[in-house]
């Protein structure tokens, strides 16, 4: 079982999660659940830096699954 699920993350300047859509699906149910599962269950995220003067930000995370017997 493998795939690529790409996931768009947006966070608050506390690192906090504020929304996540699926970009790119794996083509698989059970990939893609576990990609959104990794997400929602992550505490704590970088905060943004002050200098960057920004409430949220946008990040791209690719979560590539290769599993093997």
């Amino acid at each position: 079982l493998q795939g690529l699920v790409e996931l768009e993350v947006e966070l608050n300047k506390k690192g906090k999660l504020v929304s996540y859509i699926i970009l790119s699906t794996s083509k698989s149910h059970l990939l893609d659940h576990a990609a959104t599962d990794l997400i929602e269950n992550i505490t704590n995220f970088p905060v943004i830096p002050p200098s960057l003067k920004i409430e949220n930000i946008k990040i791209i995370i690719p979560i590539n699954y290769k599993m093997s017997n």
